[in-house]
């Protein structure tokens, strides 16, 4: 069997399994996917912000946020981190970030998510970015007021994650249905969007 056949396969159960731990009250899943791409996440950013405008508008409700019409929400590279903001629980089942401040957090620490290596730039080394700035400002972001470290479990909303695994050259999905039925699929969150954002080109694979 191909390749191509074996991974559809394998992925279509998955996302049997993922949406069946969706709570819907409706036949439909509604699912908010972002993309990556960039580093400032400008246009999925301001698509959001808009997005949360209209829903508060509609609503009624000046304090609705995303996560509250939506089943599942999935995202890749900085795609992932916005994702990951909009279903961090503050510990009440409610989101940490409205869409606005996630944008405003990424946009004032984006120097920070992507230091530049000047070091590398120096040695005319591909690793373009620093992990270690990257690492300490996703702590900052998924950590709750009194110092717990959120992990997949500690989302409000089902979440898809996806990265590459290089050690087995296949792809690989973080999700908070796989981290509720098993403890070692509870990575913490920071780690997961880490590993999404870690671009051979622009970053040192993430262990």
């Amino acid at each position: 069997m191909e390749l191509s056949k074996v991974t559809l396969e394998i992925f279509t159960k998955l996302e049997q399994k993922w949406l069946s731990h969706c709570e819907s009250t409706t036949k439909k899943v509604r699912i908010l996917s972002i993309d990556g791409g960039g580093t400032s996440g400008i246009v999925s950013g301001a698509a959001l912000i808009h997005l949360e405008d209209q829903i508060r508008l509609k609503a009624g409700d000046p304090h609705a946020q995303i996560a509250d019409f939506f089943d599942m929400i999935a995202g890749t590279g900085v795609g992932a981190l916005i994702a990951a903001m909009l279903s961090a629980d503050d510990g009440t089942g409610h989101p940490i970030f409205s869409a606005r401040e996630a944008v405003k957090f990424i946009t004032l620490n984006n120097s920070k998510l992507f230091k530049v290596n000047r070091l590398a730039r120096v040695l005319h080394r591909r690793k373009r970015f620093s992990g270690k700035s990257m690492d300490k400002v996703l702590k900052e972001m998924f950590k709750r007021e009194d110092g717990t470290v959120l992990t997949l479990k500690d989302m409000c909303k089902h979440l898809l994650i996806p990265c590459f695994d290089l050690k087995s050259c296949a792809p690989f999905v973080f999700s908070r249905a796989d981290a509720s039925e098993s403890s070692s699929f509870n990575f913490d969150l920071w780690k997961v969007c880490r590993a999404t954002s870690a671009t051979p080109s622009l970053f040192k694979p993430f262990p």
